[in-house]
């Protein structure tokens, strides 16, 4: 069954189902190719209801089944090269991530061998700038439970298992951290995308703050649409910096929807933009100053307006001007179509 869409009635008596024991997940087709739900006589082959069941069978496979060599391996050379691997990647950080909920595993990963109270730190860490944090300290903080229904051997594996998964989701993102933004084609850039939605899906806030601690400082995601769910998880990230960034280019990025979660995810940041180019994004209601307050230097605003318009009416400009002269000493220049505005209490 394996590299095959196609289940034979062998290849489910080989593993003792029968087809009826499955048949609220599977459609089966008949040899002449008419298409027959929950039919299970003659000659049929089998396929899953949903691609979405393959894969996350697929994802469990690689969890449960595969060795811990053969997990590597996949790891290291196909699972991050292919984006036909993207959703089979979500559900194994799901698996694998929330399994620290599992306090069993966290406490073999911890100490190495079974305990039978207490809790647990794990000692997988990496640098937060200039200090050094536990990363399995902030997810494995839990209390234990006795492992009576699985080996040692079996929680052992899957342990070993999650630190080569979070070393390689460590590795991606320090490797989109450090590329170029004018190096990052559109793909890369759905590749990034996509690998914070992998991080979100383990439903781990110490996963999550991982992606914050490596967001580039040079980020070009211009003309790339993200769903209201990309753009939540982007916005989250974002809300979260304190790096001094130096580009932010979200052109056309978010759906109206979206567009104040972006302005209230850079509202709160603890960090800055130098340039922040949010141009195509129309957005509801002006920001307030505290909106202008986290951007240095150039601010593009064309387009943002009601009905895509690229130049703001008097009225929004106003308000524009209102929020910049409450920023005392600011420097940041807006550009909304062909006007520039800027604070008029520079001192």
């Amino acid at each position: 069954m394996r590299s095959s869409v196609i289940i034979t009635r062998n290849d489910l008596r080989a593993v003792g189902l029968e087809p009826d024991q499955i048949q609220d997940i599977v459609v089966g087709i008949y040899a002449h190719f008419a298409a027959v739900s929950r039919v299970f006589d003659g000659h049929v082959k089998y396929y899953f209801a949903h691609q979405l069941y393959q894969e996350f069978f697929t994802a469990k496979f690689i969890v449960n089944e595969l060795s811990t060599n053969a997990f590597e391996h996949l790891v290291s050379n196909e699972l991050f090269s292919d984006e036909r691997w993207s959703v089979i990647r979500r559900f194994v950080c799901g698996l694998l991530i929330d399994m620290m909920k599992d306090s069993s595993i966290s406490k073999i990963a911890a100490t190495g061998h079974e305990q039978r109270d207490g809790s647990c730190l794990t000692s997988l860490a990496f640098k937060r700038q200039d200090e050094q944090i536990s990363l399995t300290q902030e997810l494995a903080e839990e209390e234990i439970s006795s492992p009576d229904h699985q080996s040692y051997a079996f929680l052992s594996d899957v342990a070993e298992k999650r630190r080569i998964w979070i070393e390689a989701l460590k590795s991606q993102l320090v490797r989109f951290e450090e590329m170029q933004y004018r190096d990052c084609s559109d793909d890369e850039n759905r590749r990034y995308i996509s690998l914070l939605c992998e991080l979100k899906e383990s439903s781990n806030m110490a996963m999550f703050n991982m992606a914050s601690l490596h967001f580039s400082r040079e980020l070009d995601l211009s003309g790339l649409k993200l769903s209201s769910s990309e753009a939540a998880i982007f916005c989250d990230v974002l809300r979260k910096q304190q790096k001094e960034l130096k580009l932010l280019n979200l052109m056309s990025c978010f759906s109206p929807g979206d567009v104040e979660r972006l302005i209230s995810a850079i509202s709160e940041m603890p960090g800055k933009v130098k340039e922040l180019d949010i141009v195509g994004n129309i957005i509801k209601d002006i920001p307030g100053p505290e909106f202008f307050a986290r951007i240095d230097e150039r601010l593009y605003m064309a387009g943002c307006f009601e009905n895509g318009r690229i130049f703001p009416n008097s009225s929004e400009k106003q308000e524009i001007q209102l929020a910049l002269d409450q920023l005392h000493g600011s420097q940041l220049k807006v550009r909304v179509g062909d006007a520039i505005l800027t604070s008029r209490n520079h001192c």
